[in-house]
């Protein structure tokens, strides 16, 4: 345990603390090995008794350190713990599983890695992959218009981001009414595709996947035209 945490350069101080623990510990189990290498040499019990007793007093003593320094510890090594195996075992090698799967529409779109189950709909022109009965991602195209006048009719100026991955034209995200809301469009060489993420609930990290999801959805469907 000392070892390992010698090896955690942000944990110093909870080092010293394990270090000092450590000699205490160190020295009971020193005079436990003394007592017994004393017995194991004895030709008889009174031969020994005098430095026995000595050897008593030291261990009573120590174990009674001992066992405190251990549980004042025992905090600190449960926090260690988890940090010193990561250290051994070296970076985590991250894999994003996602699943393959095709909408009525007959595109395919690789689906986030998530626990709950999906129902996939729509028709030959809309996709539509809903989220265990949480969130609903739409990518529906669009014709005779322009990501600018859809930016317009749907969501209007001030809740759109200025930030957005290349090949998008715009994205906007807001809370209503107890939703979260994702709006993006890109444009094509006739017309263009408006995807839409409505996830019920405040879920930061769901959301982002989601967000993922519905650009890779648009994009299948500007590359089948």
């Amino acid at each position: 345990m000392l070892e390992g945490a010698r090896g955690l350069a942000d944990e110093t101080a909870d080092t010293e603390k394990l270090a000092a623990g450590h000699e205490v510990v160190v020295a009971y189990c020193g005079e436990l090995d003394g007592a017994l290498e004393l017995l194991k040499g004895a030709t008889s019990y009174k031969t020994v008794e005098g430095q026995l007793d000595q050897r008593d007093n030291k261990i009573r003593r120590l174990r009674a350190q001992s066992k405190k320094v251990i549980a004042d510890l025992e905090p600190v090594m449960h926090r260690l713990i988890p940090k010193i195996n990561a250290a051994r075992s070296g970076p985590q090698q991250v894999i994003d599983k996602r699943t393959a799967a095709k909408f009525p529409s007959g595109r395919s779109v690789e689906l986030p890695p998530l626990g709950g189950p999906w129902k996939l709909g729509g028709t030959t022109a809309t996709d539509v992959a809903e989220y265990a009965d949480r969130a609903t991602v739409t990518a529906q195209p669009f014709k005779d218009s322009s990501c600018e006048a859809e930016r317009r009719r749907l969501v209007g100026i001030d809740k759109v981001s200025i930030q957005t991955p290349e090949g998008v034209s715009w994205i906007a995200t807001y809370a209503q009414k107890g939703h979260q809301l994702e709006l993006a469009c890109a444009q094509g060489a006739s017309g263009g595709v408006v995807g839409i993420v409505d996830l019920t609930g405040d879920d930061a990290k769901l959301f982002d996947e989601l967000g993922k999801l519905v650009l890779r959805m648009m994009q299948t469907q500007l590359g089948a035209r």
